[in-house]
């Protein structure tokens, strides 16, 4: 038989579970967890109370028993251990009348175990060691950089942090704005030193005359700075 006690409700007492149990052994087995399922190893057979080499799975979700590959030989009160590598099956006898201990451990591989019972747990199993061997390859790909780039800067004379393998990424780029002196010049002074440069020696207004004879002559231009203004007197 096989009963439950949840232990979020312990009120609620052991519940008896009707289960096929006709796979089960009655006492003496080894026993270990694995996922949702509880792995039993060998044990006493309940038709003839004999050693038996049988290892049945208890889901206990489903409260169902799936067979599994039995060990090489019957055991009684073995000790199962359960790793990344496999499920480990330690000492125990063979339920013979003078017991004989029987000697070494038998191991069930843990990749067959996690087919009958969850293939998810060995794919992620199997991720777990794909992960781990491309960590090592990387690390050590980068080791190799590391060392190969040290030694041919040593080699060119560089020191300190130059000898570290590794390249400038920086790169300055134009300014966002550029001086206000600058700014102003460009766009007022410029324009202004060409309109002035244009438009010298050109005539600006006009010229006017105060008569031949004590009168003020001509008037230059304002463009023409390199004369300077003069006034002719006429004789009385």
């Amino acid at each position: 038989f096989v009963q439950y006690l949840d232990t979020q409700n312990l009120a609620g007492g052991w519940v008896n579970i009707n289960t096929n149990d006709e796979l089960a052994p009655l006492r003496g087995f080894a026993y270990q967890a694995f996922g949702s399922s509880l792995i039993l190893l060998g044990g006493l057979s309940k038709s003839d109370l004999r050693a038996i080499a049988n290892v049945v799975a208890f889901n206990m979700e489903t409260h169902t028993f799936t067979p599994l590959p039995p060990v090489p030989f019957p055991i009684l009160y073995g000790h199962a251990v359960l790793n990344q590598e496999g499920l480990v099956l330690l000492g125990g006898f063979d339920g013979a009348v003078e017991p004989q201990i029987i000697p070494g451990m038998a191991q069930l591989m843990l990749k067959g175990v996690s087919e009958v019972l969850n293939p998810s747990v060995n794919a992620s199993l199997d991720m777990h060691r794909w992960a781990w061997w491309l960590l090592k390859w990387f690390l050590a790909a980068m080791l190799s950089y590391l060392a190969a780039g040290v030694f041919l800067n040593s080699r060119e004379g560089l020191t300190g942090f130059d000898l570290v393998p590794h390249s400038t990424f920086w790169t300055e780029l134009p300014a966002l704005c550029i001086d206000g002196a600058v700014f102003f010049w460009q766009q007022v002074g410029v324009p202004v030193v060409e309109w002035l440069s244009s438009q010298r020696g050109q005539p600006h207004g006009s010229q006017s005359c105060w008569g031949r004879a004590g009168t003020v002559g001509d008037m230059h231009g304002l463009g023409d700075s390199n004369q300077e203004p003069t006034a002719t007197y006429g004789a009385a």
